[in-house]
C-alpha cells in the first residue's frame, strides 16, 4: 500500500494537523492499532516490587516464560517433569501454585497477611492480584508485591534446580520473599 493510500485510510492529512501544522502525535494516534487493555496492566504498572520481579510477572502474564511445555513446542528436547516436585508436566499453571513446592511457598506469605487458602493456579492467582491492584489500600499493595516477588523467587528456584541442581527449602524462600517485600515497603509504602 502506498503512503498516500495509508494517509487517506487514516482520515487524510487534515486529520493530522494542529493549528495548520503537521502533528506527529496526532499521526501516531491515528495510525496506532486499537488494542484492548489487558486485565493485568495494573499489576505491572502500579507495582512497587523490584523491577526484575515485575518483568518476570509481565512475561508470565503473557505466557512467555520458557517453561517446559513451550520448549517442547519449539522442538527443544527436555524432561517434561516438574523439577520442583517431580510430579506433573511443567506448564505455567502447574509451576505457579499448583506444584506442591510452590504452593507451600505461596501459602506462607498469604498467611502473613491473614489470607488462609492454598494457591489456585497461575491464572486464578493473577486474577486475584488484578482485583487487589485496583485497590489503593496498603494490604492490597502488599498482596500485589507478595504475588510479584513470589513469582520471581519461584522462577528463580526453578532455574536454580534446572541449571545448578540446588533448591532452597520452602521456608527459606518464604523468608526471602517477605524480606524483599519489606525492604520495598520501607522505600515506597
Amino acid at each position: 500500500m502506498a503512503a498516500r493510500d495509508q494517509v487517506r485510510a487514516y482520515g487524510g492529512w487534515q486529520s493530522m494537523l494542529v493549528n495548520e501544522s503537521f502533528s506527529i502525535h496526532k499521526a501516531y494516534l491515528r495510525m496506532k492499532a486499537v488494542s484492548d487493555r489487558v486485565s493485568w496492566r495494573r499489576v505491572i504498572k502500579d507495582n512497587r516490587a523490584s523491577p526484575r520481579s515485575v518483568f518476570i510477572v509481565w512475561l508470565a502474564a503473557q505466557q512467555r516464560l520458557a517453561t517446559t511445555d513451550r520448549l517442547l513446542k519449539w522442538h527443544i528436547q527436555c524432561n517434561p517433569v516438574c523439577k520442583l516436585c517431580d510430579d506433573k508436566n511443567k506448564i505455567i499453571e502447574h509451576l505457579f501454585f499448583e506444584c506442591q513446592y510452590t504452593n507451600t511457598v505461596w501459602s506462607h506469605p498469604l498467611r502473613v497477611i491473614n489470607i488462609h487458602r492454598r494457591g489456585q493456579g497461575f491464572n486464578m492467582e493473577l486474577q486475584a492480584a488484578c482485583r487487589k491492584a485496583h485497590s489503593k489500600t496498603r494490604k492490597a499493595r502488599i498482596y500485589v508485591m507478595l504475588f510479584t516477588e513470589a513469582i520471581y523467587m519461584l522462577w528463580h528456584q526453578r532455574n536454580q534446580k534446572t541449571f545448578c541442581n540446588t533448591l532452597m527449602q520452602p521456608d527459606r524462600v518464604c523468608k526471602d520473599i517477605l524480606f524483599r517485600v519489606a525492604t520495598r515497603c520501607k522505600q515506597c509504602c
